[in-house]
């Protein structure tokens, strides 16, 4: 009579073996997981650096056509201090220009104040009889608040100088490393894709400093027709306006709008009817520039569609408010030479489809 055969235990050996690799394959996900909601997490907490670190990089790629110009003439890094010296000079020239006009605006706004208050109140009484005499004394009675959150912009505008300052040094560092950077990153290809990749990154580069070229030429657009409509309609201090409208460009969303405000006051002070004309000019300004002129030029510069651009700047807004806007569209340039150059191509491969025609 045969012995029926002796079945190992649950908890034996041989169970162990078999569940092993579940635990295993278990462990992989949980830590796999673990890594990505950390790094995101760590990309979350450092999302200003990041950012600020990836706007030094734009401006470099910027730059790198005349640093490659300069470069034949001189070493890299003696080229770059060089670059950055003359920007340097060239801004601190605006700046000792832009101040002298501002202070006296400043001056002359104080002084208008009471006279500005006066019409602001004229027109809401004209609108609802008695509610503009109390807005005025409900603002006068807050004068001294007001006054103390105006000191908060200078504050403001000193911290932004020291970004934008750490941005410069990041830029000319980077400028002076790339070619090392770009030698380590082609030894990561077997030699038969290094021309591919060398393509590549020309093509990301490109993107991204063309949105700085485009930016700067769609904001002098802007400043020159700011600056001829408020001559035309006699405006105080139009280039001063103009000037805060070129500035208001480069912060997406808000800018634009900040630039309005003082323009549409010192129009106030002529009449009501120059302020309201003010208001519809810079808001039939803003819609044809971001819709219209800013697109355009994008698209020539950094070859972005304006449907890629709108919605860069309106995800990025919405994802991380106005540092997310200011990244948003170079970033969206880079990834779509990712998305085109190497995704596509890929999934072609893999998938089997031929290559589109270009035309």
């Amino acid at each position: 009579m045969a012995l029926p055969e002796r079945q190992p235990p649950a908890d034996g050996p041989h169970a162990r073996r078999q569940d092993a690799p579940v635990w295993r394959s278990a462990a992989i996900a949980a830590l796999a997981l673990a890594l990505a909601l950390g790094s995101l997490a760590i990309i979350w907490f450092l999302a200003t650096p990041l950012a600020i670190f990836f706007v030094a990089i734009v401006i470099a790629e910027a730059l790198t056509p005349v640093v490659r110009r300069v470069e034949r003439w001189m070493p890299r890094p003696v080229g770059v201090v060089a670059i950055f010296l003359l920007l340097g000079l060239i801004l601190a020239g605006l700046f000792l220009l832009i101040i002298p006009p501002l202070v006296v605006q400043t001056q002359q706004a104080i002084k208008d104040l009471p006279q500005l208050l006066t019409k602001v109140g004229d027109l809401v009484n004209r609108l609802a009889p008695g509610e503009g005499t109390r807005l005025v004394h409900s603002l006068e009675a807050n004068a001294p608040t007001y006054l103390h959150a105006a000191a908060a912009p200078p504050l403001s505008a000193l911290a932004a100088l020291a970004v934008f300052v750490q941005i410069m040094f990041l830029a000319a560092y980077w400028l002076i490393a790339t070619p090392g950077l770009y030698r380590f990153a082609l030894s990561l290809f077997p030699p038969r894709q290094q021309q591919y990749a060398r393509e590549v990154f020309r093509e990301m580069g490109e993107a991204m400093g063309g949105y700085v070229r485009g930016t700067v030429l769609d904001a002098a657009i802007v400043a020159a027709i700011t600056y001829v409509f408020l001559l035309l309609m006699g405006v105080r201090y139009p280039l001063v306006l103009a000037l805060l409208a070129f500035l208001g460009e480069f912060v997406p969303l808000i800018g634009p709008t900040v630039a309005e405000i003082p323009a549409a006051g010192l129009a106030l002070l002529l009449s009501p009817i120059h302020a309201i004309i003010v208001v519809v000019f810079y808001t039939v300004l803003q819609q044809v520039d971001g819709n219209v002129i800013l697109p355009l030029i994008l698209r020539s510069q950094a070859k972005i569609s304006p449907l890629l651009v709108t919605a860069a700047v309106f995800t990025g807004a919405w994802v991380a408010g106005i540092v997310g806007a200011l990244v948003a569209i170079p970033l969206a340039a880079t990834l779509k030479v990712i998305a085109v150059r190497v995704v596509a191509p890929a999934i072609r491969h893999w998938s089997g489809a031929a290559e589109p025609e270009r035309g």
